[in-house]
């Protein structure tokens, strides 16, 4: 089946599978993105207290949204298991 242009934006395919340790990777990467958001910071020269505040905002915002995601997704996969046995 061809897919259109925009195809990569249909929700039909299945989400990847999930790393051996999702919640850690996850971590590191929303980590590594508040580091750059520091950097930027201090590269425009920036407050540096308000930037921390700012990148600290946004790694705990962020990590928390793919925490609660991640265990959203495996409620539903044992949900979907458990039907799948009965």
């Amino acid at each position: 089946m061809r897919k259109s242009f925009l195809g990569f934006l249909s929700h039909s395919d299945p989400p990847p599978a999930l790393t051996k340790h999702p919640y850690r990777h996850a971590a590191i990467a929303h980590g590594t993105l508040a580091v750059v958001i520091l950097g930027f910071g201090w590269a425009t020269s920036s407050p540096v207290g308000r930037t921390a505040l700012m990148a600290l905002g946004y790694f705990v915002v962020a990590t928390s949204w793919t925490w609660w995601r991640y265990r959203e997704r495996e409620r539903r996969d044992t949900a979907a298991g458990e039907a799948e046995a009965k």
